[in-house]
């Protein structure tokens, strides 16, 4: 009986490596659960250019079926992925290329107190003071996360902003204000 499952063992054990060997060619070719993070460093109308924290740059495509994620659950679209945007792309690679199925857009934040109403600028703790630029898709929240408009602000409020810092433009999508 020992001498008959020997080789039917060794059998099994040869036919598992076969299809690793397989699954693993094919997954090289087109590789679900692909993902890259970093900054875009290039956009045109469907395909990103992504600079890694390693260094490496990834070619991202995106599709009408991909999901674009905010923070605090907002709903994104591709104008809201800009060249020096950091995100975090989830896909499939095929060879160079990863397809986004999922693009989550992180943001910048500035904290401090606020110095001045026109334009809105906070002095940050460490003393530099930041102009916050404000459009009609900025959310504004108060304290205990109610609701909020740009009005609610005033010079003394403590305010977290997250947006989108360009260069030395920051615009905000997003403020909180604590008084």
């Amino acid at each position: 009986m020992k001498s008959r499952s020997r080789p039917l063992r060794l059998t099994l054990v040869f036919a598992m490596i076969a299809a690793y060997a397989i699954s693993a060619t094919t997954a090289s070719a087109h590789s679900p659960g692909a993902n890259v993070n970093g900054v875009v460093t290039a956009k045109t109308a469907t395909t990103l250019t992504v600079l890694a924290a390693n260094g490496s740059s990834s070619a991202v495509t995106v599709t009408a079926a991909t999901i674009y994620r905010l923070p605090h659950r907002l709903t994104g679209t591709f104008a809201d992925v800009l060249v020096g945007s950091r995100i975090k792309v989830e896909g499939t690679r095929t060879g160079t290329v990863l397809t986004a199925a999922v693009l989550k857009i992180k943001w910048d934040r500035v904290n401090g107190v606020v110095t001045a109403l026109t334009p809105l600028t906070v002095m940050a703790k460490n003393g530099t003071s930041r102009i916050i630029g404000v459009t009609g898709a900025t959310v504004y929240r108060g304290a205990g996360h109610v609701s909020a408009v740009l009005g609610d602000i005033r010079i003394g409020s403590r305010i977290k902003a997250e947006g989108t810092l360009n260069g030395v433009d920051f615009t905000a999508r997003y403020i909180t204000t604590h008084r």
